[in-house]
């Protein structure tokens, strides 16, 4: 059973799948074989395409000034699937995540869980996208101001599958802002 390339006799390089089967007599000698070859040049194809729209995927992913993740919809907000950029905005590494050591709720601002949560619920019931603003507690213990885009996946039935989203520190911003109200104000 092997796959290998064939060149064709207009020039065409296709991809085949070659199987044989033999019989042997009691001595172990070959008596007959029997085999088929099969064109599988759209397989592969297919499937160098999906390589290189994965790894196209995890570049982009991986450039974001952010995280991305994928999520339960629950109140610690069970990651199964968070970027790499994730260690840059919380000090956390992915397999911190993963390994459910740790939990994104729990980074949340005690005083922003509750808007949080009900302004997903809010835009899940209205299937519609979500964005947040709000803070978290990094590793360090440093409070960051993140900016949150997401919405539900749900299957064809409506039900609700898990969350995607993005998210990015927008501190440096947030401290801009409030400069600029005291400079008003004064």
């Amino acid at each position: 059973d092997v796959t290998h390339r064939l060149l064709c006799a207009d020039g065409r390089i296709k991809w085949v799948r070659e199987h044989c089967t033999s019989d042997f007599d009691a001595s172990g000698k070959p008596l007959r074989s029997v085999g088929a070859v099969q064109d599988i040049t759209e397989r592969k194809l297919a499937e160098e395409a999906l390589r290189e729209n994965q790894r196209f995927l995890s570049t982009l992913i991986a450039n974001l000034p952010g995280m991305v993740y994928r999520c339960r919809n629950d109140r610690n907000w069970t990651l199964t699937y968070i970027s790499e950029g994730c260690f840059s905005l919380t000090g956390y590494h992915s397999s911190d995540f993963s390994d459910n050591q740790i939990h994104y709720g729990r980074l949340i601002h005690p005083d922003d869980q509750d808007m949080v949560w009900n302004e997903v619920q809010t835009a899940l019931r209205a299937k519609k996208p979500f964005m947040l603003t709000h803070r978290i507690r990094t590793a360090a213990g440093e409070e960051k101001w993140v900016w949150e885009q997401g919405r539900g996946v749900f299957t064809s039935d409506g039900e609700l599958l898990f969350l995607e989203g993005f998210v990015t520190d927008i501190t440096e911003r947030k401290r801009a802002e409030e400069e600029l109200q005291e400079m008003n104000l004064a």
